[in-house]
């Protein structure tokens, strides 16, 4: 502070007390943490929010969806007590293919009933995307079989699991209202997997011609795949050339 002839007379220090605005930025991070945490693994979900990348902004880009479901659920929920079903079968299985998914840097886009949606190539892409899908794919029905053969013994029921598998362009991010957003993707490619997976029969992986043609031509197939030839898809105008992975 200085005089009327500019002779200095002292000085003013202001303090802010911030503490409480740093409180609102620890809270919004582990808002976004737990978000990331909902589609990603843990360890995808901290080298994202470490790289100060956002997530929920609706882009485009080529994905791999992996759709897959039980085989005779309409028929196990008429007879199978609510809570087995949900503790027993359903938890179990969500949480077995859930550590599949994450140790193959899957996304998981939702679950639906039965069935669960995977993705790969968002909110990170890598070059080898249709190749860690189908390797992933695998590694799921060998891990569904040990619960399969769980259920025979404990329950009684014979449970399978279908999966089908695509490549294309979707839109990826947040999408709803004010009251409530879904992070999730939109596009031909999800409806292709789909409908992939509800042809598929008990332990079987069904691959669209899409995810076949993305594979490098130099990628020595760690499973042999048969083309099943044209097949009529639910919505599809044209029928879709269809594979199957031969695996053991």
């Amino acid at each position: 502070m200085r005089s009327a002839d500019e002779q200095l007379l002292g000085r003013v220090a202001v303090l802010r007390d911030i503490s409480a605005t740093k409180r609102l930025e620890r809270q919004e991070n582990e808002r976004v943490r737990s978000v990331f945490r909902r589609y990603v693994s843990p360890v995808v979900a901290e080298r994202l929010l470490s790289a100060g990348q956002e997530i929920g902004r609706p882009t485009e880009d080529d994905v791999v969806v992996m759709v897959s479901d039980l085989r005779g659920f309409t028929t196990l929920t008429e007879r199978t007590d609510p809570h087995v079903l949900i503790e027993q079968i359903l938890n179990r299985y969500f949480r077995a293919m859930t550590e599949v998914l994450y140790a193959h840097d899957a996304t998981i886009d939702k679950f639906l009933g039965d069935g669960i949606i995977g993705v790969f190539g968002t909110p990170i892409a890598r070059a080898d995307d249709p190749q860690r899908a189908l390797i992933t794919a695998v590694a799921m029905q060998q891990a569904f079989a040990e619960l399969r053969a769980g259920w025979r013994a404990e329950l009684g029921l014979d449970i399978g699991m279908g999966i089908g598998i695509s490549y294309g362009r979707a839109v990826i991010g947040n999408i709803g209202s004010l009251q409530r957003l879904d992070y999730t993707l939109i596009g031909d490619v999800v409806n292709t997997a789909s409908r992939l997976s509800g042809i598929a029969r008990a332990g079987k992986i069904l691959l669209s011609y899409h995810l076949v043609e993305a594979f490098p031509p130099d990628w020595p197939l760690p499973h042999p795949i048969e083309p099943l030839g044209e097949v009529e898809l639910k919505g599809k105008q044209e029928p879709h050339l269809v594979y199957e992975v031969r695996y053991s």
